[in-house]
C-alpha cells in the first residue's frame, strides 16, 4: 500500500436502510466517478458503524450489507477497478479501534458537533446513546488508518471526524512509530448534493417524511409515478416572487435527473409565471427518474449482482484486504510493546 504511487481513496456507506436517490446522488455516483478516473479506490459497507443504532432501529445488518453491495454494483462500481468490502470482514479493524481509542482524548469526542446533534435527536426520541456513538470518530479513524488511506472524500459534516483521524495518526507517529507509520489522510471535500424529499420536508429521508418522501432505487415504476405525482407543490408561480421551497425541491430533482434542456425549459415556465403546467412537470420528472433507475434495476436483478455473487465477492475482498490490515496491525503491536502478540500475528 505505502509503496504504491497511486493514492488510496477510501469511503463507505452505513447499511441502515434501502438505497434511494439521496444515496445515489450524494455518494454512489461520486464513487463511480472516482473509480473511472483510475484511482485506487476502497469502498466498504460500514456495518460496524450501523451498530450505533441497529438495536434501536431493528436493523438486519447482515442482510442490509449484502443489499448495499448489490446496489453498489448495479450503480456502476466495478470490482475489477475498485476494492469493495465489508467492514466487519476485516477482523483487525476492531483491534485498531481499541488501540487508537487509547490515544484519543474523551473530551475531544464529546465536543464533536455531529455527536452533540445525534445525542439531542436520539434523546428526543428516547433512544439509547451508546459508547459506540461517542467513539464513532475512532472507528472511522480505524477504517482510514488500517490501510493508510491517502484521501477520504467527505462532506463538511465529516471534516471534524477526519481531523480527529489526522490527529490520532500524528499522535501515534510521535509516540510510537518505529516499524509502522500512519499516513495522515487528506480530505477531498465532496460538493454536497442535497437531494430533496418529495413531501417538502428537507432532504430525501424516510425518517424525515415517511416512505412517500423517498424514491428508492427498487421502487416499481407505478410506485415512482405515484410518489412523484403526489409530491408537494404550491398553488402556482407568482410573477416577481421567488420560487417556493416546495417547488425548489421539485426543480432540484428535475435538474439531477433530466437533460439540461428539459430542466431549463420548465425553469423558464416558472420564471414566466405560466400556470397549470405542474402536472406536465411531474410527469416529466417521473419519466426521467424511471429512465435513470430502470437500467440500475435491471443490473441489480442480473447474475452479476445476485446475493450469491455478492457473498462470493465479499469473501474474495476480505482475502485481499485482510493481509494489509494484518501487516499494519502486527507492526503497530510491535511499536506499542505488545511484542508477544505481534509475533503471533502472521
Amino acid at each position: 500500500m505505502e509503496n504504491n504511487k497511486s493514492p488510496v481513496i477510501l469511503s463507505g456507506i452505513r447499511p441502515t436502510g434501502e438505497i434511494h436517490l439521496g444515496n445515489y446522488f450524494g455518494a454512489i455516483q461520486y464513487f463511480v466517478k472516482l473509480q473511472e478516473q483510475g484511482h485506487q479506490c476502497f469502498y466498504f459497507v460500514a456495518d460496524l458503524h450501523a451498530l450505533t443504532t441497529a438495536m434501536e432501529d431493528h436493523i438486519d445488518v447482515d442482510k442490509n450489507s449484502v443489499e448495499v453491495v448489490r446496489w453498489y454494483l448495479a450503480c456502476g462500481l466495478d470490482s475489477n477497478k475498485s476494492t469493495i468490502y465489508r467492514q466487519s470482514d476485516i477482523l483487525e479493524i476492531p483491534f485498531f479501534n481499541l488501540l487508537l481509542g487509547m490515544i484519543t482524548p474523551e473530551g475531544e469526542l464529546r465536543r464533536c458537533t455531529t455527536y452533540k446533534d445525534k445525542v439531542a435527536d436520539m434523546e428526543g426520541k428516547r433512544k439509547m446513546v451508546s459508547l459506540g456513538l461517542l467513539a464513532y470518530p475512532v472507528l472511522m479513524a480505524s477504517d482510514i488508518l488500517f490501510c493508510n488511506a491517502d484521501i477520504v472524500p467527505v462532506g463538511e459534516d465529516q471534516l471534524q471526524h477526519l481531523e480527529i483521524a489526522r490527529e490520532i495518526a500524528r499522535k501515534y507517529n510521535h509516540h510510537f512509530s518505529k516499524k509502522h507509520k500512519f499516513t495522515e489522510p487528506r480530505s477531498h471535500l465532496v460538493e454536497a448534493v442535497r437531494v430533496p424529499g418529495l413531501k417538502g420536508e428537507g432532504k430525501m429521508s424516510k425518517s424525515v417524511g415517511g416512505p412517500d418522501n423517498v424514491i428508492y432505487l427498487n421502487d416499481a415504476p407505478k410506485e415512482i409515478k405515484r410518489k412523484v405525482m403526489a409530491a408537494q407543490t404550491d398553488l402556482g408561480p407568482v410573477a416577481g416572487e421567488p420560487m417556493t421551497e416546495s417547488m425548489k425541491g421539485i426543480y432540484k430533482l428535475l435538474e439531477l435527473c433530466a437533460p439540461k434542456a428539459v430542466y431549463e425549459d420548465y425553469l423558464g415556465r416558472y420564471e414566466r409565471a405560466e400556470q397549470r403546467f405542474y402536472g406536465d412537470l411531474k410527469k416529466e420528472l417521473a419519466k426521467n427518474i424511471l429512465e435513470l433507475v430502470e437500467p440500475i434495476q435491471q443490473r441489480y436483478q442480473s447474475p452479476d449482482c445476485s446475493v450469491e455473487r455478492v457473498k462470493a465477492l465479499l469473501a474474495e475482498s476480505a482475502a485481499k484486504v485482510r493481509p494489509i490490515a494484518k501487516t499494519n496491525l502486527r507492526n503497530m503491536l510491535d511499536d506499542m510493546n505488545f511484542k508477544h502478540l505481534a509475533q503471533t500475528y502472521n
